[in-house]
């Protein structure tokens, strides 16, 4: 990739990590947990977990997290990149590798962090089929010897973009609703 390249999805990367999580401020949030302890926004969060999410509520998740101890397991292809920059702007780590390229570096990376980091991915991700759960999450929890939280999520009448998770945009004003 070129520098110039490079330069352009780190600034865009920047804007939405600004932009992102005071648009997330529109919606009507809440989470429920059955611990607090599960939701790694909490200041009691132990870390050292798996949050599963389907890939369609990424857009929900990642303006809430930031700054908080997850590492987001990101896809090499070049659409990754883009969220990787706003992931990485937001304060989230980055490891970089899915089930078609890059897995067992990503799995090292994983392991090293998941000593001090819970660790979030999407388990239809980074093609689908949408909502369809691969064999990852529970390899990778045997794998880092960690617990699996899933995330449920909701939003009300969103936007859904023609894509082939049909990504969730919540629109303003509306609920999201989050469950650990």
């Amino acid at each position: 990739m070129s520098e110039q390249g490079d330069w352009i999805k780190k600034a865009a990367g920047q804007a939405a990590a600004v932009a992102w999580p005071l648009v997330a401020k529109l919606h009507d949030y809440r989470v429920a947990t059955y611990e607090d302890s599960a939701d790694p926004a909490e200041p009691n969060h132990p870390g050292k977990c798996l949050f599963v999410f389907w890939h369609e509520f990424l857009g929900i998740l990642v303006p809430k997290w930031g700054n908080c101890p997850v590492t987001i397991l990101v896809s090499q292809h070049r659409d990754g990149e883009w969220i990787s920059q706003i992931a990485e702007a937001l304060g989230f780590k980055t490891a970089r590798g899915s089930s078609t390229r890059g897995g067992s570096a990503a799995i090292r990376q994983l392991k090293a962090l998941a000593i001090t980091q819970s660790i979030g991915i999407t388990p239809d991700g980074p093609k689908g089929p949408r909502r369809q759960m691969s064999q990852g999450p529970v390899y990778l929890a045997s794998k880092l010897q960690v617990p699996i939280i899933c995330i449920g999520i909701g939003a009300h009448h969103p936007w859904r973009l023609n894509t082939w998770d049909q990504f969730v945009v919540p629109k303003p004003f509306r609920r999201v609703r989050v469950l650990f």
